[in-house]
């Protein structure tokens, strides 16, 4: 995931359009969250003969408002460190009040509003980095 959010954030910060990065099927529930929640606008799952052995990549389609970038995508849990939280606990960190967080809960991905109206937790996986306060996750 580590690899995907640099890619992202990386794009963002050079004001590309899209972005390309290699095909993972992880990859592929965090983009569809991403897409449905309006931080990028479309992905596309390609399969092109520049990357060794035929490959597939995936091509991102960046979304900015008023010319930058919605959020910084910030990775929380390493592969090697998975904590399962109660959603009470989320609302102890003080830094993500003005982001929107990730869950991987048995319902899918989740926001913490989804999270918290449905009384689910699970394992904090990213937030994102709200830059302008007008916009409501």
């Amino acid at each position: 995931m580590h690899k995907l959010f640099n890619s992202i954030n990386n794009a963002y910060a050079s004001k590309h359009k899209w972005v390309f990065c290699p095909y993972k099927v992880k990859y592929l529930a965090v983009l569809n969250w991403l897409e449905l929640k309006g931080f990028i606008y479309s992905y596309k799952i390609l399969k092109t003969d520049k990357l060794k052995n035929n490959l597939q990549a995936i091509k991102i389609n960046l979304k900015y408002y008023k010319n930058k970038p919605l959020g910084l995508l910030v990775l929380e849990s390493k592969t090697t460190n998975f904590s399962c939280y109660k959603i009470k606990h989320y609302k102890k960190k003080d830094y993500l009040q003005k982001s929107i967080m990730c869950l991987s809960t048995s319902n899918g991905l989740l926001t913490k509003q989804q999270g918290l109206s449905i009384n689910q937790g699970g394992v904090f996986l990213f937030y994102i980095k709200l830059f302008d306060k007008n916009i409501d996750g």
